[in-house]
């Protein structure tokens, strides 16, 4: 799952988090739910998740890929000293938050969606606006665990939850100094019939051990249709995306959103 900084990528399957990856965007995920329907093939769901995902003809001028997909499914793990703290600030959020532990420990190790059978994530990088746009495209095995995912981040509970978990894991797991973070609901273009689309924006600051204050802006797109989910972000060492940006992840989160119909049964 992306998840971008300044433009710094925080945690996934590639990187270890790091106390200067941290004023970075949340794209979370919940546990999958069960469902009797016989999952896709990983080979089916894998081309799928792959034509399905962005690619820089999508995109206007001025965007490039930063390399080539990355496809795995493997999960990580935090260190045990920064599990246990992730722990405690999952702990101190309000009850109404509780639901929402496997969303943000998920995230916080940008691994794929548990119960993904396949995923494809792709980066991009503005040549001229210093942002970049990370799309992931994942199949699971069940629609139930889809539903379960997008409804996750559409309750109410959701953007304050992520806002207290972001202002924790910034100043007790990464030791950022006068952090603030505010986390709130953004519009998103309106998706083909059978997707469903919500959107949120972060915008992030404090100061690292060592460093000069930082910044970062950044919005995420989470669509889904049947088994499919696709989860674009776009993120910026700014303390708001400039437009140009904004309108490329809008160019975006369509074409991946119209390619998302038909998902692997």
């Amino acid at each position: 799952m992306p998840w971008l900084s300044s433009p710094i990528r925080l945690a996934d399957h590639r990187r270890k988090p790091t106390a200067a990856a941290i004023l970075a965007v949340l794209a979370a995920t919940t546990l999958a739910g069960c469902s009797s329907v016989a999952a896709p093939s990983a080979g089916q769901a894998q081309t799928y998740a792959g034509k399905a995902n962005l690619a820089a003809r999508d995109l206007p001028a001025g965007w490039k890929s930063s390399g080539a997909p990355d496809t795995s499914v493997t999960r990580s793990t935090l260190p045990r000293s920064q599990a246990k703290t992730v722990t405690a600030v999952l702990g101190g959020l309000p009850p109404s938050c509780r639901s929402l532990d496997a969303v943000f420990t998920t995230a916080l190790l940008g691994a794929a969606p548990p119960g993904a059978v396949a995923q494809d994530q792709a980066d991009f990088h503005s040549t001229t606006e210093g942002a970049e746009i990370a799309s992931t495209v994942a199949v699971l095995g069940s629609t139930s665990g889809s539903w379960a995912i997008v409804a996750s981040y559409a309750s109410p509970a959701f953007v304050p939850c992520l806002q207290a978990f972001l202002g924790g894991t910034l100043t007790r797991v990464f030791d950022v100094s006068s952090a603030a973070v505010s986390v709130v609901r953004s519009s998103v273009p309106q998706p083909p019939a059978g997707v469903v689309a919500t959107a949120f924006s972060i915008s992030q600051s404090g100061i690292q051990s060592g460093s000069r204050p930082s910044v970062s802006s950044s919005e995420e797109v989470v669509l889904q249709s049947g088994k499919a989910l696709g989860f674009l972000e776009a993120g910026s060492p700014t303390s708001a995306l400039p437009a140009g940006t904004a309108d490329a992840l809008d160019q975006a989160a369509s074409a991946v959103a119209h390619r998302l119909l038909s998902p692997p049964k």
